[in-house]
């Protein structure tokens, strides 16, 4: 209410909320909570007297002065009219003041008062308290063997975490939309309209990505039943089945993380005999997310220790600067549980703060990625960022999709330490087996209640409770129970009516009830239920993603528009095995009669995704002969599809890959190498010979040509060594002959590669080979890195008896 007393809102500073951005002629804050509750964009109209308040208040201003500026600025406007305007806009939450305390105040009164100090008309709240935090003034040792079987628990989680498939596409997105090595602003790659929007699973994401069964999956189905049809409560997991459920060719682990759990022992000297059960409750993100809220109760020493093992956690990127993510929940009403004292420096979204009190900002920010997984990297730092946010707010329901984000980006492709998953098939079955890893229970044993089969809810309760008795003996359910799941949880005994009220209050109400385990044996602590949190980091050195290859963020224009730019862009879709048909006998028609542009000004790859096809690129003389262009292109894709070798074919929009190949000049040079490549691939093609052995002569040519006398060395040296199969003997001396190729061909292919390696002066020339290298195997073969590494080794072979020859 104190907001709504104009007298005290004059006086407090004010600042633009950083959530906003422009979207046409508005200025949209996204994931706002509304009087009624809802969450849904707040969007105005960007008048120029909004425009006036978001340059003036891009950093903290009184309100009062910022009423007095736009006075100025509008002396024809009624200063009541101004307020009422700056009123609503605070309201809206488009303006936040410093009267809303930031997560990394833990004393969110006293910081109250400390603003309003001064200020008349608000003695009222002074003195006022609503809830305190209580700490026990005790400590508790365990012995080396429950750490260490925590850490096997949390490396055996990592083993069989699943696929995140939503992040999997989102990379394959990246890397299609901006390619390897992009540098793209954080708030250009989520914008749904003009970058790629949030991943699939996001709030107001659009993306969808479908369950996938996987081999996983029905592993697990058949495990759970095979326990139900015996009778075993215990699925205990052995060196065999882990390897069985675990993905193939896993990405390294999250550089840290943090297990919670909590042991089952009769006594303390059992615990020290190692006669004890680990029952893991949950895993996190990264360390620090459950324990950071209660900082600031430790004693000084405590915390100090606390504060130093945060602030020295590995990095996932040698040289990476961790900041501590700052943002509000969606819901007021667990800010408390979101409370940190500051550990790292502050990486603020969402809420008031001086810039001086800010390492970044987020419009600082910039992703990269390489085939591996992403990076998020300052601007202005000039080096990667991993945001971490210190509290166990969840993040897919209970936080902005922008912190989100931030705070999964660096480990999106990182096998995290997440709780056990049973799949999407046996996650529905009735009865779960509890499953043990050693003296760890990764998951309890969980039964899963629907209400279609208990009587109505107009029964009377003596009818309800001996049919949901008879259940729990059929189903053999204990009498102690933890209904719920994740960090929602109430114990119950099945054996107390109160209890069963709740439950089938509970039925009622969702439809299901998912019951897990509850006894416990706690006589080591006294009978005390409890959790125990313990950090792990990886002991290996962190995984390097290279730089991005420019500084300069990836252009956010719109592409190269059909129509409206030098590009013609086809996709042509049709059965692979006839693409070099199409290629050799039919192109050839269309480039001779290509009026609109010049007909050596094209080029062409093979694709897969999502289906096979060509991607054909013509340069225009001029946008305007698009529709010339269309006309040509349509009456030659009816003779081939008559033909038998096109279904069908698109006209795109062409985004190049500029941080990959670069901009102006270096631009438009590789893409002249790559019209000069594909007329060599085309004419390779007819030759008729294997096209691993034409692959591989041509990388030893474009190495040479594209990098001089460091050509070679470079094959022997960047390309792996050995490898299976074998080398075909017989492919590798075709592969040894000069290309069967029109030597004018080969010459300008030369000639344009010397000349785009002139353009790239202070660029990752290595990388760019590599795909240079790459696109010519896509030309020729496709996307198929099994072959890509053959002819990459054979080329390698060839490298080798080159120089050897060269040396004697």
């Amino acid at each position: 209410m104190t907001l709504k007393r104009p007298q005290v809102l004059r006086q407090l500073p004010v600042v633009v909320n950083d959530l906003g951005f422009a979207r046409g002629g508005d200025w949209v804050v996204p994931c706002q909570r509304s009087t009624e509750g809802s969450l849904s964009d707040v969007s105005v109209r960007r008048t120029a007297a909004v425009r006036m308040v978001l340059q003036a208040a891009r950093n903290p201003i009184r309100f009062g002065d910022l009423l007095s500026k736009l006075g100025a600025e509008s002396p024809q406007t009624p200063p009541a009219i101004i307020e009422g305007m700056l009123t609503a806009l605070v309201d809206q939450r488009v303006l936040l003041t410093a009267l809303h305390p930031p997560l990394t105040v833990t004393d969110p009164h006293a910081y109250i008062v400390a603003q309003l100090k001064g200020i008349d008309g608000v003695p009222e709240i002074r003195g006022q308290r609503s809830a305190v935090d209580l700490r026990l003034n005790c400590s508790i040792s365990l012995p080396p063997a429950v750490l260490r079987e925590a850490e096997a628990a949390a490396s055996i989680l990592v083993r069989l975490a699943p696929p995140r498939p939503a992040w999997q596409a989102y990379h394959a997105a990246f890397l299609e939309r901006y390619g390897p090595g992009a540098l793209v602003g954080v708030r250009q790659l989520v914008d749904a309209d003009t970058g790629l929007g949030y991943p699939a699973g996001y709030r107001g994401s659009l993306s969808k990505v479908a369950p996938q069964l996987l081999s996983r999956d029905v592993r697990l189905a058949e495990l759970a039943l095979q326990a139900t049809l015996d009778g075993c409560t215990d699925l205990v997991l052995d060196d065999r089945t882990v390897a069985e459920l675990a993905t193939p060719d896993a990405a390294p682990a999250a550089p840290h993380t943090e297990l919670r759990f909590s042991l089952h022992a009769r006594t303390p000297l059992d615990l020290d005999a190692g006669k004890f059960t680990l029952i893991v409750v949950s895993a996190s993100r990264h360390a620090g997310t459950s324990v950071g809220r209660f900082l600031y109760l430790f004693e000084p020493g405590d915390r100090d220790r606390i504060q130093r093992a945060y602030s020295a956690l590995p990095t996932g990127t040698p040289g990476a600067l961790a900041v501590q993510l700052s943002c509000p929940p969606l819901s007021a009403r667990i800010r408390n549980l979101a409370r940190t004292p500051e550990v790292l420096p502050l990486l603020p979204i969402g809420e008031y703060h001086h810039p001086s009190q800010s390492a970044l900002h987020v419009d600082d920010l910039a992703v990269t990625a390489d085939a591996h997984r992403f990076s998020l990297r300052s601007l202005s730092h000039g080096c990667p960022v991993e945001p971490l946010m210190l509290n166990a707010v969840d993040l897919r329901h209970g936080t902005h999709p922008l912190a989100r984000f931030l705070c999964e980006i660096n480990t999106a492709r990182n096998n995290p330490c997440a709780p056990f998953f049973w799949g999407y098939v046996a996650q529905r079955f009735p009865f779960l087996p509890r499953v043990r890893w050693g003296r760890t229970v990764l998951s309890p044993a969980r039964w899963n209640i629907g209400a279609g089969g208990l009587p109505s809810p107009s029964a009377s309760w003596q009818i309800w409770a001996r049919s949901f008795q008879e259940r729990q003996r059929a189903h053999h359910i204990p009498d102690v129970v933890q209904l719920g799941d994740d960090d929602v949880r109430i114990r119950l005994d099945l054996t107390e009516p109160a209890h069963l009220t709740l439950l089938r209050a509970h039925l009622n109400r969702t439809g299901n009830a998912a019951l897990t385990e509850g006894n416990a044996e706690y006589g080591w602590i006294g009978g005390r239920p409890h959790e125990i949190v313990v950090p792990f980091a990886l002991k290996a050195n962190p995984q390097a993603v290279p730089p991005p290859r420019r500084s300069t963020l990836a252009c956010p224009g719109p592409g190269r528009l059909p129509g409206a730019s030098e590009w013609f862009y086809a996709k042509l879709y049709g059965h692979p095995g006839r693409q070099a048909d199409l290629l050799t006998i039919y192109l050839p028609d269309l480039l001779s009669a290509w009026d609109t542009g010049s007909p050596d000004d094209w080029w062409f790859l093979r694709y897969d995704d999502p289906e096979p096809h060509l991607r054909l690129r013509l340069r225009l003389h001029d946008p305007g002969q698009y529709g010339a262009a269309a006309h040509l292109f349509g009456a030659w894709a009816t003779r081939v599809h008559c033909d038998g070798l096109l279904r069908d074919f698109t006209l795109n929009t062409y985004h190049p890959e500029t941080g990959r190949y670069g901009t102006g000049a270096a631009l438009h040079q590789a893409e002249t190498a790559f019209a000069a490549d594909s007329a060599v691939a085309v004419a390779q093609l007819r030759t008729g010979l294997n096209a691993q052995a034409l692959v591989a002569a041509s990388h030893v040519d474009i190495a040479t040509n594209f990098i001089g006398g460091d050509g070679l060395p470079w094959l022997v040296e960047q390309v792996a060594r050995g490898g299976e199969p074998a080398l075909d003997r017989d492919v590798l001396g075709q592969a040894r002959q000069l290309l069967p190729v029109p030597p004018g061909l080969l010459e300008r292919r030369r000639t344009t590669l010397s000349e785009y390696r002139a353009q790239l002066d202070g660029d990752d020339v290595n990388a760019i080979l590599a795909d240079l290298l790459h696109l010519h195997h896509a030309r020729m073969i496709g996307i198929d890195p099994d072959s890509e590494r053959t002819c990459l080794r054979l080329a390698r072979a060839v490298a080798q008896e080159l120089i050897a020859r060269e040396r004697t």
